[in-house]
């Protein structure tokens, strides 16, 4: 032998061979059919049925969910489960350790947020807005005041610009 040795051509470009798709029948049946495993004639079967349907529609519908993604939101259903069952018995005067039961719903908020759903629909409210909404009634209801006409009839139209709260004398933001 000189030590020269045969290279295929498909070797020699650096491409990999293409590996094709394991067959359905191949896989686990809990990766076939996700919904299995949810017993749905006890209602805690029912619920996590139906906690797993509103994940998956609020991630795009079944056909835009990975079964990765689908492995983590049977855990958050089951978390969620475990949750609700115990938050059940310590609200019937049950034994519960209520840090654990803590804890448990932290685990189980934790492992939702990781599903990284989209935010819901509409924005929500913070603080600041709640209190420029404030400001801005105090004001129309203020110049309405002076003016003498209703509250309502002098109600700023124009959201753009809010308010400044008052810094001195009553009504003062401190």
């Amino acid at each position: 032998m000189t030590g020269i040795r045969s290279v295929s051509a498909e070797a020699a470009s650096g491409a990999r061979p293409v590996i094709a798709k394991r067959p359905a029948n191949n896989r686990a049946k809990i990766t076939n059919d996700p919904r299995r495993g949810f017993d749905g004639r006890t209602p805690g079967g029912r619920r996590r049925l139906d906690l797993l349907e509103e994940l998956v529609m609020a991630a795009g519908g079944w056909n835009a969910v990975s079964n990765l993604w689908l492995a983590d939101a049977r855990r958050v259903v089951e978390l969620t489960g475990l949750c609700e069952e115990a938050r059940s018995a310590a609200l019937k005067g049950g034994a519960v350790d209520l840090i654990g039961l803590s804890r448990l719903e932290g685990v189980a908020d934790r492992a939702r947020r990781r599903l990284a759903l989209p935010a819901a629909a509409g924005p929500k409210a913070t603080g600041a807005d709640v209190v420029q909404a404030y400001l801005r009634q105090r004001a129309a209801e203020r110049a309405g005041a002076q003016s003498g006409a209703p509250a309502s009839a002098a109600a700023p139209t124009s959201t753009a610009a809010p308010v400044a709260a008052p810094t001195s004398g009553r009504g003062a933001v401190k």
